[in-house]
């Protein structure tokens, strides 16, 4: 079934791609080899994958953003998509070309298959449902977009609940958590005000997104293989702008060296933003370099194209906005003689400036704000209150951005009236990466730099580090040459500028291997293509006379990377899943009554147990700071809250990792009568110290009693007889709190 979805999509961005230029790419001479215009005409099938790709991460964010995203509304939106487009197509008579392109468009999607087949075996996906941090986050969210196709939603059990008990239960108590003043949960579902019962996810969503249409299509047990296909299209692009910049040897080279590095393999495994992002930005850089080795009249529809996928790139992560832009301001100011022309670099600045825009908006209109980077921090409040629950504004602001994409689209710099857009582009450019780097330079520390660096080089060994550093050195001084070529020069102008901020500051928790994330979706991918670029012009060069032998030399080279990077990365490659923790928790699920509340003490809250409970089982889960203390205000609210849930006729719940006596402020009220034991295991990621190799996943087990609470029984003092409190507990099983705060330091 996904097989089949995959090579209809293929076969469909043929159409799409069609639809975006003038005319159909094609070989730029009659005299190429027939090798070389195979490889043109895959570049062009591969530009129809990546058009659906791009086409279909911009729908699926704007129908969750509406509170639409079903399997209904997104096969409509397909079809209505290739009805339009093959419409076009015959208006255009094109219908032709585009079937002539069939066989090597299906050719592609089985390379496609089989190399995600292929991935997904080598690095099978993690379950991360509990106990990993932002990733248990993003697959809460896809369960919630998957049941209910909205991000933004009304709560039931906060429905319930008076303003002042928002306020008192669902503040949030964990320092050093962004989620919000008001949290639901802690970690990233922020409550938009304690005066209504709008419950949002945090994090941007186009992940989430994908993840909950990978549900709906192939169904929860095989959902997480989408980050096989990411990872294909991925290795796929490299495959192609290593082939465009140095041949198939380079292609070749490139991916092997790729995939064999540990933190490459660990976030292939690892759900999370990071290989979605990847994949959206290689893919865009390969098309924007096909589209700088054609003709100049034939680019725009590249650059356009690269422009879509970047843009669904500042849907997927906001660190993407500044240093995309960062790295086209670069690209603009690049010598004459590279022949990139005002066009090539203004197009993907503006149109990723309209999708950041509708991202940020997003963000607002859902009740997030990235406090300290782009606003005040009540304004996401006030944004919200404004227009959450209201279509009218989302659609203002979409036809708004449309029409000023279709502007951008029809913009020729020949034109003198079309020259204040281009001004637009390159003041913008400027001051944004001024900025930027502004912000990161000011906290330049030369020893910070010294350990991040220290970072990277544990999962490789000095020598490697060297030899690659050495390639990197290479490549910029190929860029000075009289002669340079231009895709490399343009890979530069976009791995320096986020490889120096986040040198400088990676702004995340100091952990292994969570602490590489912000080098994978960029700067790796770009510091292997760089250093092999160099080391193979480099030899070509020194082997002059004899070719063959500097090919052998750059090939042994390759591999002797490669295979130290295998070293560190052989523990997670075909290192299968021993443990489903999804089906664990709807174990534990079924054994609560489905109107149930249940109650998680604050001090496991770290596991996110709470998310898989809420979103993928559909129980309602509260926190609770049941280790300490938590004040008579608190403990009175509590007590008015559980007791009216009690009279009402709805039975309430208490997971405990060890005894009771852990909860005082409940068992000076109720009633505590055992139920049933519980036993969770799932797969465990270690995040350790940041000078630590992290080792493979282990599997953990939660053991746990659940407890019902009741009415207290007559006027007895409260329930700590030996059959409750001196009833030996399993050893508590704790998760520290700062796990649950990495929202604080992620984008």
């Amino acid at each position: 079934m996904a097989a089949l979805l995959l090579l209809l999509s293929v076969v469909a961005g043929r159409w799409i791609w069609y639809c975006i230029g003038p005319t159909p790419g094609a070989p730029e001479s009659e005299s190429e080899s027939t090798s070389t215009r195979r490889v043109i005409l895959a570049e062009e099938s591969f530009c129809g994958l990546v058009s659906g790709f791009a086409l279909s991460s911009a729908g699926f964010f704007l129908l969750a953003h509406f509170g639409r995203l079903s399997i209904g509304a997104v096969s409509a939106s397909a079809a209505i998509g290739v009805a339009v487009c093959l419409f076009v197509c015959q208006k255009r008579r094109l219908v032709r070309e585009a079937l002539a392109g069939l066989p090597q468009d299906l050719a592609l999607g089985v390379v496609l298959i089989g190399l995600s087949v292929l991935f997904g075996a080598l690095l099978p996906p993690i379950d991360t449902t509990v106990a990993a941090s932002d990733s248990s986050v993003y697959l809460a969210n896809a369960h919630q977009l998957a049941r209910h196709g909205t991000i933004l939603h009304h709560d039931a059990l906060v429905a319930e609940m008076t303003v002042e008990e928002r306020e008192v239960l669902l503040g949030n108590r964990f320092e050093g958590d962004h989620t919000g003043p008001y949290a639901r949960f802690p970690g990233g579902v922020p409550l938009v005000s304690p005066s209504r019962d709008v419950v949002s996810f945090y994090f941007y969503h186009l992940f989430p997104a994908w993840l909950a249409v990978g549900l709906e299509t192939v169904g929860d047990e095989s959902y997480l293989r989408l980050l096989a296909l990411f990872g294909g299209i991925g290795l796929l692009s490299l495959f192609f702008i290593g082939r465009r910049l140095g041949g198939t040897a380079l292609g070749l080279s490139l991916c092997v060296v790729h995939a064999s590095f540990h933190p490459q393999a660990f976030f292939s495994r690892f759900p999370s933003s990071e290989l979605l992002a990847q994949a959206l930005f290689l893919s865009g850089l390969c098309v924007f370099l096909r589209g700088l080795g054609s003709p100049a009249g034939a680019r725009g529809p590249y650059v356009r194209l690269a422009g879509l996928l970047w843009g669904a790139f500042c849907l997927c992560r906001v660190d993407a906005m500044p240093f995309l832009w960062l790295g086209l301001t670069v690209v603009s100011l690049l010598p004459a003689r590279m022949g990139i022309r005002t066009k090539d670099w203004a197009v993907p600045m503006l149109t990723t400036l309209l999708f950041a825009s509708m991202a940020v908006y997003h963000q607002l209109a859902n009740g997030i704000d990235y406090v300290g980077a782009f606003s005040p921090g009540g304004l996401a409040v006030m944004v919200s209150a404004a227009v959450a629950g209201r279509r009218w504004p989302s659609l203002v602001v979409l036809v708004v951005l449309s029409a000023a994409g279709l502007i951008v689209h029809r913009c020729d710099p020949a034109r003198p009236r079309c020259a204040w857009v281009y001004a637009i582009a390159r003041v913008f450019g400027l001051m944004v990466s001024a900025v930027t780097l502004v912000a990161f330079l000011r906290l330049l520390d030369w020893s910070l730099v010294t350990r991040h660096v220290q970072w990277i080089a544990m999962y490789t060994t000095p020598l490697v580090l060297l030899v690659l550093c050495g390639g990197g050195l290479v490549a910029v001084l190929e860029c000075c040459r009289a002669c340079p070529v231009p895709g490399v020069a343009v890979a530069l102008a976009f791995f320096v500028g986020p490889a120096l901020c986040y040198l400088i500051d990676p702004m995340v928790i100091a952990q292994q291997p969570w602490a590489m994330r912000r080098f994978v979706p960029v700067i790796f991918p770009l510091f292997f293509l760089l250093s092999l670029y160099g080391w193979q012009a480099g030899l070509r060069r020194l082997f002059g006379p004899r070719p063959a032998v500097g090919r052998a030399a750059f090939a042994g080279l390759a591999v002797a990377i490669a295979g130290t990077f295998l070293g560190s990365s052989a523990g997670l490659i075909g290192h299968p899943v021993s443990v489903g923790a999804a089906a664990e928790v709807r174990s534990l699920a079924r054994a609560i009554p489905e109107d149930a509340l249940v109650l998680i003490p604050d001090e496991i809250a770290g596991l996110h147990l709470q998310l898989a409970l809420e979103y993928m089982c559909g129980r309602d889960v509260l926190l609770l700071p049941l280790g300490h203390d938590p004040g008579a205000r608190f403990e009175k609210v509590v007590k008015g809250f559980l007791a009216r849930r009690i009279d009402g006729g709805k039975r309430v719940f208490l997971l405990l990792t060890g005894t009771p006596d852990v909860a005082d402020p409940l068992v000076r009220h109720f009633q505590l009568d055992e139920r049933f034991e519980s036993t969770l295991s799932f797969e465990q990621v270690p995040f350790v110290r940041h000078d630590v190799f992290p080792g493979p996943t282990v599997v953990a087990t939660l053991r746990s009693r659940v407890w019902e609470l009741r009415p207290i029984r007559g006027t007895t003092e409260a329930p700590r007889s030996a059959s409750v409190a001196e009833r030996e507990g399993p050893p508590p099983y704790r998760v520290p709190i700062p796990n649950i705060s990495a929202a604080a330091a992620a984008f």
